[in-house]
């Protein structure tokens, strides 16, 4: 490995000024010195010590991504490919500026504060943090940041996020369109992004002149485990729907957006519905032991008594699939299913997704954009970015419509 004092020897120099010229501190230093010193270092191929770098107070030229909820976040390589997608995106668009990406999975602000301040980052990304989490690290990490994916009601923080309610929106009133009146919408949360999407789809709902009802969650039928209480997660389902084992559980209120008429009730379920068709919110479990008992127990029962499904996210909606698939249960025919992000996974599960397509590699490069724009102290920078979505339509919801000809 080479040293400092290696190319200082070679060069005629002191340690010092080779230093210098390493860091940028060209003042001290001769031209004719800098680009001895600079050829030096190309041909000897020397490589910094970014630790030393960091001990002598200079620039770390590392970008920090934090992301919250890890036993989500760290298994993205089991099938979350839209995870996949994005943190190799930003890591390409970091690394392009000449700067490193050091990722850390982290439950807690208070460890991410801890993380910034160790390595010295000259940035934050944070992923899968609630507004308060992201309030709190901007307040007390002093430096540039910018959250993916985060609602405020106050924009204190710079976000780059999608158009979620256009997006439930537009896959709602598809859905509709082609003929179908009993439409369940599946989430693991009705937080941030699922919840706006939710909205979306009670949008679409209203427009058709459909009155809003709420389930209760009277008669559902638990499962060895369930009825705990205590955790935030949430597992609700329909009337009648039996449980997965560790769910029916209640947690903190802030999981829940306040808009009126969006409220969840009681089980988690909430119903939009007027005399031949209804919508509702079904949350189904995170953890995906969970879920699958979910599927197991309900997927026959759900395929019954709605005519659409609509997962808020394309992994859930394949791996729903599977599970239909296994219980013979034909799709399209007997109920249509959709998604949401347009993954790799929703061209080649059969049959083809229907989904909503959101551009995650350019959700990425505006993230780094921006945070490149508060590092080099850019002035009128936009604090919301929304990115546009649209509808994909392939072979996984089926038209329900009736033409009738006159004879």
């Amino acid at each position: 490995m080479i040293r400092i004092k290696d190319i200082a020897r070679k060069a005629e120099v002191s340690p010092t000024t080779v230093s210098n010229v390493i860091h940028g501190n060209h003042k001290k230093v001769s031209e004719e010195t800098v680009e001895k010193v600079e050829k030096l270092l190309a041909e000897m191929d020397y490589i910094p010590s970014m630790g030393a770098r960091m001990l002598a107070g200079g620039s770390s030229r590392v970008i920090g991504i934090l992301a919250g909820e890890p036993d989500e976040w760290k298994h993205c390589g089991e099938g979350h490919a839209f995870t996949n997608i994005l943190i190799r995106s930003m890591e390409s668009e970091i690394y392009r500026r000449n700067y490193y990406m050091l990722l850390h999975f982290t439950e807690t602000p208070e460890e991410g504060i801890q993380f910034a301040a160790t390595w010295n980052v000259e940035g934050l990304i944070t992923l899968g943090f609630g507004t308060r989490e992201n309030e709190k690290l901007q307040r007390s990490c002093k430096v540039p940041m910018v959250s993916i994916d985060t609602y405020y009601e106050k924009q204190k923080v710079a976000n780059v996020g999608l158009d979620d309610v256009n997006g439930g929106y537009l896959m709602a009133e598809y859905l509709l369109e082609t003929g179908h009146r009993r439409i369940a919408f599946l989430s693991d949360n009705d937080i941030g992004v699922d919840h706006e999407r939710w909205k979306g789809v009670c949008m679409a709902c209203r427009e058709k002149g459909l009155e809003e009802r709420y389930g209760c969650g009277k008669g559902l039928a638990q499962a060895e485990g369930s009825g705990k209480k205590g955790s935030e997660e949430h597992c609700g389902c329909g009337k009648g729907l039996a449980q997965a084992e560790g769910s029916g559980k209640k947690g903190s209120e802030e999981r829940y957006g306040s808009e009126k008429g969006l409220e969840p009730s009681e089980g988690n379920v909430r119903k939009e519905g007027s005399a031949g068709g209804y919508m509702q919110h079904i949350i189904i479990p995170k953890g995906r032991k969970r879920r699958i008992a979910f599927y197991e127990k309900n997927l026959a029962r759900l395929s019954q008594e709605y005519d659409a499904l609509f997962f808020a996210s394309d992994y859930y909606a394949v791996e729903a699939l599977a599970g239909l698939d296994d219980m013979g249960i034909r799709v399209p025919y007997d109920v249509s299913v959709a998604g949401f992000d347009d993954t790799e996974s929703s061209r080649m599960c059969r049959p083809r997704l229907t989904t909503v397509h959101q551009d995650v590699e350019e959700k990425a490069r505006r993230a780094v954009k921006k945070l490149f724009e508060f590092i080099q102290g850019g002035r009128e920078i936009s604090l919301a970015d929304k990115l546009p979505v649209k509808l994909v339509i392939r072979d996984s919801v089926e038209n329900r419509r009736v033409i009738v000809q006159n004879e």
